[in-house]
């Protein structure tokens, strides 16, 4: 079985040239080293200087950021790693587990949670298009499959295989989630990229008969 590795992130603009990564959302599933297994939440300290404010706005950066990631009168880290593992979670589980780290570690992280990894994702070449320069930039390479899977390409496929009413391009991904039955993230989880990773999880288990 291939990992599955649902990925969004929140960038400071829309350019991988110009503009940076600052939360990286992930969940990997079937890793053959199971410690990737899990949920992943990762910020960067990005360099704001060529920031779209459009795009921090709709990330809600200055809302979101954490605290961790200021200066607080010292060194700011350059990254802080947040992760769950699946048996971390349900009722009265321990928190998630966090650390501090450098963006050579978080690239190096990425570089074997990613390796052979089947990316899926709502505009999975978006993600793929700002992971695979960061990687590089940081002496990494991207190994992930290179067939990226869009979970609204699977959506609006499995509709129409239905024989659904199947909405006109291009499709609102509100639409066809709602259609497939998975309610898009709340306001709170919406355009946060563990929240959207989740949406992305939800779509692709709702179209490939995974159990609830």
């Amino acid at each position: 079985m291939s990992t599955l590795a649902f990925i969004d992130l929140e960038t400071t603009g829309l350019d991988p040239e110009r503009h940076h990564i600052w939360e990286i959302g992930a969940i990997v599933r079937g890793h053959r080293d199971e410690s990737f297994n899990g949920e992943w939440r990762i910020e960067l300290r990005p360099h704001l200087n060529t920031a779209d404010p459009i795009a921090l706005r709709i990330g809600r950066f200055y809302e979101r950021r954490s605290s961790l990631l200021r200066s607080n009168g010292r060194t700011a880290p350059e990254a802080w790693v947040h992760t769950r593992p699946p048996y971390l979670k349900g009722p009265g589980s321990a928190g998630p587990r966090f650390y501090e780290a450098s963006r050579m570690h978080v690239a190096k992280l990425l570089a074997e949670m990613l390796d052979g990894a089947q990316m899926i994702g709502c505009v999975p070449s978006f993600d793929a298009g700002f992971l695979a320069p960061f990687l590089r930039r940081h002496w990494q390479a991207p190994t992930w499959h290179y067939h990226l899977v869009d979970v609204e390409h699977l959506a609006l496929g499995f509709l129409a295989g239905a024989s659904a009413v199947v909405p006109e391009l291009p499709c609102q991904s509100d639409d066809l989630s709602r259609r497939l039955g998975v309610e898009p993230p709340g306001p709170d989880q919406r355009h946060t990229a563990l929240g959207d990773a989740r949406w992305a999880e939800a779509i692709y288990d709702r179209v490939m008969g995974a159990p609830a």
